[in-house]
């Protein structure tokens, strides 16, 4: 085998200057290029001309957004012989670095890459009407929507969970998969504290809140914790385990996260789900709630294909995710900070209950972390796990721009959000 790496500064640039090259050789060559969160290596197989197989041997993108890419684009490029293919939605500075690099290994093989470009194919819409019917339909398959869902089936009721993108897990695959343990009996025997309750982690979390939570949910979240990490952890044997890092709002050790992050918690919550009986839909886009006799029915929706979907269900939950994708919804106080997520929070789930004339409240208290590091335009990643690890282990402190201390480090996220 013949192996040869070249490197590009940027996955967003696939133009190359046609000029005369050698004939491209037989083999297999790779090629990097930067992706969203570091270089993507790529190896391509060259034979009589002809691309025979394309493999991602080295990436750092986001597990399971990542996955979508380099499980869709390298099969692509072989099937249509085009470096140019459809980026996977969601994914699409990862899609990008794939065909970048994949450029640069044809380059390696003395190709010409213009040979291998083709106009992506534009799907036209089917407009098939398929319809579903079913005791239970979840919109969203993050962490809320998905603990839904499997509950929802084990409980005995026939359940579709649809999902908009072609991967499951929403935000919550972008975390560490932490949850606090008031309450549990993990808490209670494994993590030996004893002194937590309810009424500490609500006063906890109205503290770092300053006040402003709606206190029944805050009531609800802390009463009811203890239950579902039970569940969790002893009926569907998710490796919960305490988390790497406690932060600083909580007064007690209460800190769960799983083993794998988030990534594994949704992988596993969907093969419980689906090994009993569940259906998921994924790259399925609700559009409307059927709204019949003064309550929800079910959802309309939308998947890749152009198909329209009509879910006929005994009850709805939307658990579709955020809003911080549209700009247009956060208060204008947030202007010039960093959005930690997905370009896919845009809000469609709000949208739909408005127009039956749902209200919402609270929409100005969005969670603000005091640490980020812009990784692309306007997007950044969160260090607030990291920040909080160093002050413990090694005694860091928060100065200003003059060297002067300006916080006791071991506040609360919220009042390191305001200081800093």
């Amino acid at each position: 085998m013949i192996f040869k790496t070249l490197l590009t500064s940027a996955a967003v640039s696939l133009a190359v200057a046609s000029y005369a090259q050698a004939a491209v050789q037989d083999g297999t060559f790779e090629g990097t290029a930067n992706g969203k969160n570091g270089p993507v290596t790529v190896a391509v197989t060259i034979k009589a001309g002809k691309i025979t197989n394309v493999k991602v041997v080295k990436s750092g993108e986001s597990a399971m957004i990542g996955d979508a890419a380099i499980a869709r684009i390298p099969s692509e490029i072989v099937a249509r012989q085009s470096l140019r293919v459809n980026n996977v939605a969601g994914a699409t500075l990862s899609s990008m670095a794939i065909q970048a690099a994949a450029t640069n290994a044809v380059k390696a093989a003395g190709g010409t890459p213009n040979e291998f470009y083709k106009a992506p194919i534009k799907k036209s819409a089917s407009n098939i009407d398929i319809s579903y019917k079913t005791a239970v339909v979840v919109v969203g398959s993050g962490a809320s929507g998905m603990a839904a869902a499997v509950r929802s089936q084990l409980n005995g009721n026939p359940t579709i969970l649809i999902e908009k993108m072609p991967y499951l897990g929403g935000d919550t695959i972008l975390n560490a998969g932490t949850l606090i343990a008031t309450g549990s009996r993990y808490q209670r025997d494994v993590m030996k504290e004893t002194k937590d309750s309810p009424e500490l982690a609500y006063k906890d979390i109205m503290h770092v809140g300053k006040n402003r939570n709606d206190p029944v949910l805050v009531k609800m979240v802390t009463e009811k914790a203890g239950s579902v990490v039970d569940w969790l952890i002893d009926d569907l044997k998710i490796p919960y385990g305490p988390a790497a890092t406690q932060y600083p709002d909580h007064s007690a050790s209460r800190q769960l996260g799983v083993t794998g992050r988030s990534p594994n918690f949704i992988r596993t919550m969907a093969r419980i789900f689906t090994d009993h009986g569940g259906k998921i839909l994924m790259e399925t886009r609700a559009t409307s709630l059927i709204y019949k006799g003064g309550r929800v029915n079910g959802v309309q929706a939308v998947n890749a294909d152009g198909d329209k979907i009509t879910i006929n269900a005994k009850e709805t939950i939307l658990a579709s995710g955020g809003f911080g994708a549209k700009t247009e919804m956060l208060p204008k106080t947030l202007k010039g900070y960093l959005f930690y997520g997905l370009d896919s929070d845009a809000g469609q789930g709000y949208e739909m209950a408005r127009k039956l004339g749902a209200q919402n409240i609270n929409m100005d208290l969005v969670k603000v972390y005091p640490q980020g590091v812009e990784t692309v335009p306007n997007h950044g990643l969160a260090a607030t796990a990291s920040s909080t690890a160093t002050v413990n282990d090694t005694g860091a402190i928060y100065v200003n721009s003059q060297g002067k201390r300006i916080i006791n480090e071991r506040a609360s996220l919220g009042e390191l959000t305001d200081i800093t």
